[in-house]
């Protein structure tokens, strides 16, 4: 029986060799991009302000996010993102022109700051998530809710949808929050394995239908005088059986290539990115350079 998430399904896709890296042989780099760690220190100020929706509540979405966005968990090492070098930020997550004194006075304290501009960046996001977002929802119906299918072979796909809402049109959505760096095309949704794969898992949920799924993108990049300065996309649209079906066939295609044993490699070529292993894999595992075995990781 093997547990696959979105996530490792599409790894195995890029390249079956990075997935058995990652996940089988448990190499993993020794730094994480930031969008890693602070797309969930987002994720969970968010889930603050659908929860307190969903039950009337008033927690502080702010602090939950700098709770979040200060300690995070590394390779199975707690480390205070303020200071930490395992961080690896980007020129676009600094901007000078957003940050307040109090923040300017945080930075000449010694913290990071790439990590102050990203936390008032965290702070804009919220407000405008608040402004644009929250008056649309008429009902969330739930926040963070596990999805688990399982096949026929006992193989498990297990996923979180972000939240699922009423929203201002009286339909009911399965919801993915973004933030990101690009435009969201209007196909995205109905084109998305991700959301087809929540979307197909919600359905065990007889409590009510959804019609759809949603992105809800916020722009990481603000713009610096045209309102809002904190743009935030919503694409809507149904789900496809055609989806379904191609998706759950590409997830059996991954499966029994994992039960097989087989992991070339195609990352390098495939991945436009790059690929984290390349060094490693072209030295035949003599350079461990950037990388480490998460296993014999040291406290």
């Amino acid at each position: 029986m093997i547990q696959l998430s979105y996530s490792a399904s599409q790894k195995y896709e890029m390249s079956p060799r990075s997935y058995y890296l990652h996940y089988m042989a448990r190499l993993r780099p020794i730094k994480v991009g930031s969008p890693l760690v602070f797309g969930g220190s987002i994720d969970t100020g968010l889930n603050t302000l659908l929860y307190n929706k969903m039950n009337n509540e008033n927690n502080c979405p702010y602090e939950s996010f700098l709770k979040a966005w200060t300690k995070a968990d590394i390779n199975g090492v707690e480390v205070d993102l303020r200071k930490s070098d395992l961080v690896k930020y980007s020129k676009a997550d600094y901007d000078e022109s957003i940050l307040t004194d109090s923040d300017k006075e945080a930075i000449e304290g010694g913290l990071n700051p790439n990590w102050v501009s990203l936390h008032r960046k965290g702070v804009m996001m919220i407000d405008a998530y608040k402004e644009q977002i929250m008056p649309r929802i008429q009902e969330v119906l739930a926040v963070q809710k596990n999805v688990k299918l399982t096949n026929e072979n006992g193989d498990k796909f297990v996923g979180w949808i972000d939240f699922v809402c009423k929203w201002e049109d009286d339909k009911i959505y399965i919801v993915d929050n973004k933030t990101t760096s690009v435009k969201y095309k209007e196909d995205s949704v109905r084109t998305s394995p991700q959301l087809a794969t929540y979307f197909e898992g919600d359905k065990l949920d007889t409590s009510y239908e959804a019609y759809g799924a949603m992105y809800i993108a916020i722009a990481k990049k603000f713009r610096k005088k045209k309102l809002p300065l904190v743009p935030i996309e919503v694409v809507t649209d149904i789900i496809s059986e055609d989806l379904i079906h191609d998706t759950f066939e590409a997830y059996d295609a991954s499966l029994h290539g994992i039960k097989m044993g087989n992991f070339p490699c195609t990352g390098c070529r495939d991945n436009v990115f790059g690929c984290t292993y390349k060094k490693f894999c072209d030295s035949d595992g003599e350079d461990m350079e950037g990388l480490e075995y998460v296993s014999k990781r040291k406290t």
